[in-house]
């Protein structure tokens, strides 16, 4: 992973952060980690964007905010000073290709990424990941990951009534594929299953359990279509609410939640 994103910072809250399905899935996981009671606590955010979960979090808590673009740090720090949140909340330039540049004697109650931030480096990446993050979590500690998985229904229908065959299982590529971002920007990402995530970290940490983000709600490039199409949108809101306490319907949604803890625990 590099500074892919740079170029796309000043319009990422635009396209994604500030759209109806941004603030949807945003939500889901919100809700979710409201559940952790996360008060008080040392927080490692990886590839934390324009910031925006790392402000929610450091209401209450303390945050390390990482990303490997200076682009989207830069917007994270700005945001920092907006809220007064300089105590609470700091921003480390990480490529999580490289091992982490912070102070390494510094331990952490949860290590969070959202939407995706994993699916930006290689397996192989993930791998030597997952050595870095045994030595910064506390005993006790949790990890949080929300990853793109390796099927969406609501694009593969999207596809299907295309008539876009071959993008049907495009995520279900074993290798990486490029994907296009605003201004002509690209990035390589890699779709990841959940049993593959535990599966490249099963050296360190086990599963706590893993929750759908978006079965209905669907990808961001869907925006468009939800405004002229409200209704529709509304359905699919309900829809999702119903049924996304179900861990195995995460192999259909746009995102899921994993968890992982400490194996030694």
């Amino acid at each position: 992973m590099d500074n892919s994103f740079d170029p796309v910072a000043d319009l990422y809250d635009e396209t994604f952060s500030n759209t109806r399905i941004g603030k949807a899935q945003r939500d889901i996981v919100w809700k979710y980690l409201r559940k952790k009671n996360l008060i008080n606590k040392n927080i490692l955010e990886l590839n934390c964007g324009t910031g925006v979960d790392a402000i929610h979090l450091a209401q209450n808590n303390r945050v390390t905010a990482t990303d490997a673009s200076e682009a989207m740090l830069r917007i994270t720090k700005a945001k920092i000073d907006q809220n007064d949140l300089q105590s609470n909340c700091k921003t480390i330039l990480w490529n999580l290709n490289d091992q982490f540049p912070g102070d390494k004697e510094e331990k952490y109650d949860l290590i969070f990424s959202n939407f995706g931030g994993l699916n930006c480096i290689s397996p192989e990446a993930l791998k030597n990941l997952s050595l870095e993050l045994r030595d910064l979590l506390k005993p006790g500690g949790e990890m949080i990951f929300v990853v793109m998985g390796r099927f969406c229904l609501m694009e593969s229908l999207y596809f299907l009534f295309k008539g876009k065959w071959k993008s049907v299982f495009r995520r279900r590529s074993k290798k990486s594929i490029i994907a296009a971002l605003n201004k002509g920007a690209e990035v390589e990402i890699w779709y990841y299953s959940s049993n593959k995530i535990i599966q490249l970290f099963n050296q360190f940490f086990v599963p706590k359990g893993k929750y759908p983000v978006g079965i209905f709600i669907p990808p961001s490039y869907f925006e468009s279509f939800i405004k002229k199409h409200p209704t529709i949108y509304d359905s699919f809101v309900i829809a999702d609410k119903l049924l996304r306490g179900i861990g195995f319907l995460s192999c259909l949604s746009d995102h899921y939640i994993v968890e992982l803890k400490n194996k030694a625990e």
